[in-house]
């Protein structure tokens, strides 16, 4: 009783006092200690912690290592790319180069021609040098005259 009369001396709106602030505290500690993990679960969580972060290391290692190799990859291309434009100067100036000796060749042909004469309603074939001087004399004289 000397409890209920301290209950009922003291201010009504006091919580430190009050039946039902006790419950509530003592309420809201079981429910603290409910939730909290288990000793098996807080292993547990350490495990799966541990498997997370050492995934994660091989993920971040095999990022590394495969932007390693893009970075070798886009050098290689680059030099490839120059061997490339390399190339193809060389076919072009060689290209140019035959070109230029084709057309050399072509007027070489044509010069060397320059100097022969065809003469129409001569046969080809003669039987001697001889014979072809005189027949071109009386031809040319024939013509002349």
């Amino acid at each position: 009783m000397a409890a209920a009369s301290q209950i009922s001396d003291s201010p009504p709106h006091s919580p430190a006092l009050s039946d039902h602030s006790i419950i509530s505290t003592d309420m809201e500690l079981k429910e603290i200690l409910h939730n909290l993990p288990l000793k098996s679960e807080a292993s547990m969580l350490a495990r799966l912690k541990e498997s997370m972060q050492e995934q994660i290391s091989s993920v971040t290692k095999d990022m590394r290592h495969v932007g390693q190799r893009v970075r070798e990859l886009e050098y290689e291309n680059l030099r490839t790319i120059a061997a490339i434009k390399a190339l193809e100067t060389r076919q072009e100036v060689i290209e140019h180069k035959f070109l230029t000796l084709a057309r050399n060749l072509e007027e070489l042909k044509n010069r060397s021609r320059r100097n022969s004469l065809c003469l129409r309603g001569l046969p080809e074939a003669h039987e001697a040098s001889e014979n072809l001087q005189d027949t071109l004399q009386a031809l040319f004289n024939n013509i002349l005259h």
